[in-house]
């Protein structure tokens, strides 16, 4: 699930409307957002399609509510007690040497850590002298902890620290959750990106021009006109039918 980032205005102005007319406020929005989150995390069961719908469209709106919602779109605790951070954090020794490094380095440049909620995320990197270090020394233990559980299985790559970091951001404040839901995203939703080669994704990948075909033929055509359609595009689209109907 992708959470909409907000963009707002400078000063708190409203923003223009395509009409001419005045929008409400980002703020304004954001409110609304949280108290339609809320409601649903009020309710038993939580509807959590339509929540993910809302934190893809309009976001969640704030970061008490993502800290509730998080754990609910990964369904941490649904099929077993989730673990807590620090079982993570002991398991990091299990993660190579080599692999272990590149994650500490990773994490160590990322722009996505915020150690107090009152600074930026853009925050230094120093382990010793601010929140935001002490931060950053976590979130590599618990990638580390989370991917080496997980040998042969997960493989570390270069980009998800930086989801990690979101998670983190969310999470950490009032959970004790990073952890897991690291390893829930890790072993679901980005489990072709953490098999070790680029197979799996380029697999995916190849998906793309039948589906774009089948969604909107004008634009496949601009993609990929024959006189330059190389072989990621050039396969024959399956027909609609075929694809409702669950086919290959």
């Amino acid at each position: 699930t992708h959470e909409r980032v907000h963009s707002r205005p400078p000063h708190g102005r409203p923003r223009a409307g395509s009409s001419g007319g005045a929008m409400t406020d980002s703020g304004d929005d954001d409110a609304a957002a949280a108290a339609a989150a809320e409601r649903m995390l009020a309710s038993d069961p939580i509807p959590v399609a339509a929540l993910a719908e809302l934190a893809r469209c309009r976001g969640l709106g704030s970061d008490a509510v993502r800290a509730r919602a998080w754990p609910a779109l990964l369904a941490l605790g649904a099929d077993r007690p989730a673990n807590g951070d620090d079982v993570y954090e002991r398991r990091a020794s299990s993660l190579s040497r080599k692999d272990a490094n590149q994650v500490t380095l990773d994490v160590n440049r990322s722009h996505w850590i915020r150690g107090d909620p009152a600074l930026s995320p853009l925050s230094p990197v120093s382990q010793t002298t601010n929140p935001s270090g002490q931060a950053r020394a976590k979130l590599a233990r618990l990638i580390q902890g989370v991917v080496g559980s997980h040998a042969g299985r997960s493989h570390y790559y270069q980009g998800l620290h930086d989801v990690a970091a979101i998670l983190q951001t969310a999470l950490a404040p009032t959970t004790d959750l990073t952890g897991a839901a690291i390893e829930r995203l890790t072993l679901g939703h980005l489990r072709d990106c953490v098999q070790g080669g680029l197979g799996a994704v380029m697999d995916t990948l190849r998906l793309l021009p039948h589906l774009i075909a089948v969604a909107d033929p004008e634009l496949h055509a601009a993609l990929f006109p024959p006189s330059n359609r190389s072989s990621f595009g050039a396969a024959k689209p399956p027909a609609t039918d075929s694809i409702a109907a669950g086919g290959d």
